[in-house]
C-alpha cells in the first residue's frame, strides 16, 4: 500500500515510517492557517459538488502540496446519467446572461440541450447538467467538453 505525506504534526520526515514521532506524549493543538480568501473577477464557471469540495478542503487543511489528478475524473457505468455539477460566477458589476451548451462525444445525450441563465451583479449560481452515457462501452479516450458564451 503506498501512502502520501499530507502533514504532520509531530516530527517526521516525509520519507520515514508512518509512525515516526509519535509517542506516549500529548502533543499541543495546532490550529490549521486561515486561508487566503479566493480571488474572483469577471463571469467564470467551475466544477461543483465533489470537486470543489475536495479543493476547498485541501484549502482549509493546508494540503496543497499534496498530490492532486491532473484533470477532474468520474468513472460512471454505461447507459447511467453523469449529474455535472457546476457553480456560475458573476463577479463583475453589470448583470449577464449566459448560454450553456455541451459539445458530447458520439453516443453520449443531453436532455436539456441549451440552458440561459440570468445572473445578477455578484450572484453565484450552482448549475446541474445531467448527461447519459451510451448504453455500452465506448473508447476511453473520449471526452465532453461545454462551452459557455
Amino acid at each position: 500500500m503506498g501512502l502520501i505525506f499530507g502533514k504532520s504534526n509531530v516530527p517526521s520526515s516525509v520519507t520515514g515510517d508512518v509512525f515516526e514521532g509519535v509517542s506516549t506524549t500529548p502533543i499541543a493543538f495546532v490550529r490549521p492557517p486561515t486561508p487566503a480568501p479566493e480571488q474572483h473577477s469577471g463571469v467564470s464557471m467551475t466544477l461543483g459538488g465533489p470537486w470543489i469540495f475536495y479543493e476547498r478542503f485541501r484549502r482549509a487543511h493546508d494540503l496543497m502540496s499534496t498530490p492532486q489528478a491532473p484533470f477532474p475524473e468520474i468513472a460512471i457505468s454505461a447507459g447511467s446519467t453523469l449529474q455535472l455539477p457546476l457553480v456560475l460566477r458573476n463577479d463583475s458589476s453589470q448583470s449577464v446572461e449566459l448560454s450553456l451548451s455541451l459539445a458530447v462525444p458520439e453516443g453520449w445525450t443531453q436532455p436539456e440541450r441549451s440552458q440561459r441563465y440570468q445572473l445578477s451583479a455578484g450572484e453565484v449560481f450552482p448549475v446541474q447538467l445531467e448527461l447519459i452515457a451510451p448504453p455500452k462501452k465506448s473508447e476511453p479516450d473520449q471526452g465532453a467538453s461545454l462551452v459557455r458564451s
